[in-house]
């Protein structure tokens, strides 16, 4: 395995905050609490630690959801432990309940924060950081989790179920098991990864369980710690926060500031609302919009006077979930965390996050770019080579590569080289004319028009000919284009783990972890041996 690291800015797929933001750009700096350096992370845990967070109750959470999993990884338990000491901070991530490990950076996520704490540990030897994965199990995220690309197929994950996705039941991935265990047939590296997935599913009664378990199956030797917010106890801690949401809509009010300078220069990433909370039930998660004097659930016909909705949130707290604003808050407050590792979509909109964090009075971590790769498998490899295209030149788009190939490999006839002789010829046509009739000069131009329109369109059909000469090289290109960066999007958000699984095994996960590191902020290019 060879690695080339590759600045985000040649890579063509990152859009201008991402890039502003790696750059340490000033026009970003009052978004933000803390550059991304190693040393930075001194002044972090010195911060954190005048945060209440409580450890406690973060243990006691923890040691029951994950009682079933913790018994078979030694690191994992002994994570969990360390987090009642106050010398003991977490670096952490999340997404969806992508289904099968979803998209490769779904992975790439967990070996960020792997990495990361692995790092820490060695440049400050008396504290302890702890890997965590924040299961976003209150989101609905139908089109990020129900389905997977393999070799360029889909295979879906078909149900009904509507509300919160944790809470859906895990056996309808039989369908898709059945699926993919006849595409790796003869393949027992695959199967290996098909039988982690496959217990998950079938041994766990909803996608929250089904998604922690492959979680531990895949990281558990490494340490990774799972925790899931929809839990009583970790929303009454977030209670008041909560309850100050729906009386004063402060992260409106707080964010609207934010946006209106972040907005000028960027894209808004996640749209604030005046109550920024879910209510959560059977099959049920809608948001919660104040009328008049009264809370209502959208699309029920639950609504609250404001006494009413107070009580709700300290008798069942577990019905109310943060939205993408807010659910940062919650893990802020729940975690005694020092980085929160995530992607392009997710660090913007954690810019729009200081002044509410500031509000609240809890410490803004720093915000890290996950780990970003593309495989360059060595048959791809030997057919770039043979194109002549390197590795930097095959991210630019598909119609820069064909007038790159074009340039380096067939000499196209130049409109401009003619035209200049057919004016030098057409300049002393009109002289010589013009000493016999100045009449026809008018004449002489219509037909330098025409032949200038001849002129374009045999070069046009011969530089057409001169392609076709090489059209199988350049369909072999757009193929490998396509092959690599599938439907024009990098890599990462399309392809799954299980092809790369059925190479390496499980040694794939330590060689990723050998070769990222999120705080070297470059785009990663593996080569196959």
């Amino acid at each position: 395995m060879r690695k080339i690291e590759l600045a985000y800015k040649d890579i063509g797929y990152f859009y201008k905050f991402v890039l502003d933001y790696l750059e340490e750009k000033e026009i970003l700096k009052s978004f933000y609490k803390y550059s991304v350096s190693l040393e930075a992370f001194k002044q972090v845990i010195d911060d954190k630690k005048k945060d209440k967070t409580n450890r406690d109750l973060l243990v006691e959470v923890l040691e029951s959801q994950n009682e079933e999993h913790a018994l078979n990884y030694s690191l994992v338990q002994e994570n969990i432990k360390l987090l009642v000491k106050k010398n003991t901070f977490t670096i952490t991530t999340g997404h969806q309940l992508c289904i099968a490990g979803g998209p490769l950076y779904f992975i790439y996520k967990v070996i960020s924060v792997l990495k990361l704490c692995k790092t820490l540990e060695k440049e400050y030897p008396d504290n302890n950081f702890v890997p965590i994965f924040w299961l976003a199990s209150e989101d609905h995220g139908e089109g990020e989790i129900s389905k997977i690309n393999i070799f360029g197929k889909s295979f879906e994950w078909e149900h009904s179920e509507k509300g919160a996705s944790g809470k859906r039941a895990a056996v309808s991935y039989s369908k898709i098991d059945s699926e993919l265990r006849e595409l790796f047939n003869e393949d027992d590296k695959a199967q290996e990864i098909l039988n982690i997935f496959t217990e998950s599913y079938s041994e766990a009664k909803d996608l929250t369980q089904a998604t922690r378990s492959y979680l531990y199956k895949l990281f558990g030797e490494y340490g990774l710690v799972v925790i899931d917010g929809d839990d009583i106890k970790l929303k009454q801690e977030f209670a008041s926060i909560m309850k100050d949401e729906l009386l004063n809509s402060s992260t409106k009010q707080k964010v609207n500031e934010t946006i209106a300078r972040y907005g000028e220069n960027y894209k808004i990433q996640a749209n604030v609302r005046k109550i920024n909370l879910f209510y959560l039930g059977n099959n049920l998660r809608e948001r919660i919009v104040k009328e008049g004097l009264y809370y209502k659930v959208l699309n029920t016909e639950l609504h609250f006077s404001e006494a009413d909705i107070l009580k709700e949130i300290d008798s069942h707290p577990e019905r109310f979930s943060p939205n993408v604003l807010t659910r940062p808050l919650f893990e802020e407050i729940i975690l005694p965390n020092l980085a929160y590792v995530g992607g392009p979509g997710e660090s913007a909109y954690w810019m729009q996050l200081k002044s509410i964090f500031e509000y609240h009075n809890i410490n803004y971590p720093m915000v890290i770019l996950r780990d970003s790769v593309q495989w360059i498998d060595m048959v791809s490899q030997q057919k770039l080579k043979k194109i002549g295209i390197d590795i930097q030149q095959i991210f630019q788009s598909i119609d820069k590569l064909e007038q790159l190939y074009i340039r380096t490999n067939a000499t196209l006839f130049s409109r401009e080289k003619y035209l200049k002789q057919l004016n030098v010829l057409f300049e002393g046509l009109s002289q010589d004319i013009s000493k016999v009739d100045q009449s026809l000069l008018r004449t002489v131009m219509g037909e330098k028009v025409r032949f200038e329109q001849g002129l374009e369109n045999l070069v046009g059909k011969t530089n057409k000919a001169i392609k076709l000469k090489h059209e199988v090289e350049l369909n072999q290109l757009r193929k490998l284009k396509e092959k690599l960066f599938p439907n024009d999007g990098l890599q990462e958000r399309y392809d799954n783990i299980i092809p790369l699984y059925s190479i390496y095994g499980k040694d794939l996960i330590q060689l990723l972890i050998d070769n990222l590191n999120v705080l070297d902020k470059k785009f990663t290019v593996l080569l196959e041996d």
